[in-house]
């Protein structure tokens, strides 16, 4: 049920190897799958299970069968199209839902993953101690490379989750 409009993270701590933030402009893979995968967006367009996450959200069964959305919506009033994606909980929610994914669901997440990596189409960015990382969450897909930290250092960001009526129309 929840769907935050941005996503900010503050960077407390740095880590010592590795953890850039991978940006990446998920409407422009939405159209380049409309030209030139149309049926792969077909299968993104359609519901997809996710397994419960959201933080104070019980996890139930009926909660799962309940939790399911396309990844790519045409999204409520006022707010356009939307983009909600994570592969790895998709993935646990089919599985806990006694549903996995099919063979094409799994190709079609796919050539998403190879569209949304893209070098014409991902920035990486290194956040240091005290820069702040903000991000349309309906729009922009987000995610980090692993990372390492030697005894002594840990990795520390802090996370913001915001719903604002203005994201996404243009006000």
């Amino acid at each position: 049920d929840t769907l935050p409009d941005l996503v900010g993270l503050l960077c407390e701590e740095p880590s010592r190897s590795g953890g850039h933030n991978l940006i990446s402009n998920a409407m422009h893979a939405y159209w380049h799958l409309r030209v030139s995968a149309p049926e792969t967006l077909e299968l993104l367009e359609e519901d997809f299970i996710r397994d419960v996450v959201t933080p104070g959200k019980e996890r139930t069964d009926e909660n799962l069968q309940r939790n399911r959305f396309p990844i790519f919506d045409r999204g409520p009033a006022g707010k356009g199209r939307t983009f909600r994606y994570m592969r790895y909980w998709i993935e646990q929610g089919h599985e806990k839902a006694g549903s996995p994914l099919t063979e094409r669901q799994r190709a079609a997440l796919d050539v998403l993953d190879e569209t949304l990596a893209s070098p014409d189409n991902v920035v990486r960015l290194y956040l240091e101690r005290g820069e702040q990382l903000w991000v349309n969450n309906r729009r922009i897909a987000h995610g980090r490379e692993g990372y390492a930290d030697p005894p002594g250092n840990c990795r520390q960001l802090q996370r913001l989750w915001l719903e604002t009526p203005e994201a996404g129309t243009g006000r």
